[in-house]
């Protein structure tokens, strides 16, 4: 019972004493935003990757609209589609981004740049991405590999 008092005691001093510093108002502004990506289905995210390597990152969440077919197949209107892109800008390859959708099991992949030798380069270990990606246990649907607004140019090779 001494326990069970002196607990209680000690939680209502912590009480007390976070009432006089007032709200912590980093866990609310945190709270905000949580809401705000949930409301939105989309988050996006700019910073440094490493030290010196600026980056952009953007995630979201889309419903598909009424029902289509990909590959010969009916998919469900329903089911979420998701998808993430990245942009980097490298030394020596330049500008790149990198989109990757999802819908259901279905893994798209599609990489731009702006240098054609980085399109090239790409291209050549594009067999090795979709490798590691099946042994991961998510094979692509589609490669696409492309220059600056070409995304939808060259599929894989």
């Amino acid at each position: 019972m001494q326990r069970f008092t002196q607990a209680g005691a000690q939680s209502a001093a912590e009480t007390a004493a976070r009432a006089l510093n007032g709200p912590d108002l980093s866990a609310a502004q945190m709270i905000n935003q949580q809401l705000h990506a949930h409301e939105q289905q989309r988050v996006l995210w700019q910073g440094e990757a490493w030290p010196g390597q600026a980056m952009q990152w953007e995630v979201r969440r889309d419903e598909r609209e009424g029902r289509q077919q990909q590959g010969g197949r009916e998919e469900n209107p329903h089911e979420p589609v998701w998808r993430s892109g990245v942009r980097f800008r490298f030394p020596r390859l330049g500008a790149l981004a990198a989109s990757v959708t999802i819908v259901g099991e279905q893994v798209h992949i599609a990489v731009q740049s702006d240098s054609d030798g980085t399109v090239g380069t790409l291209r050549a270990w594009a067999s090795q991405l979709q490798q590691a990606m099946e042994a991961a246990g998510a094979p692509l649907a589609s490669l696409t590999i492309g220059g600056e607004g070409g995304v939808g140019g060259s599929d894989g090779q």
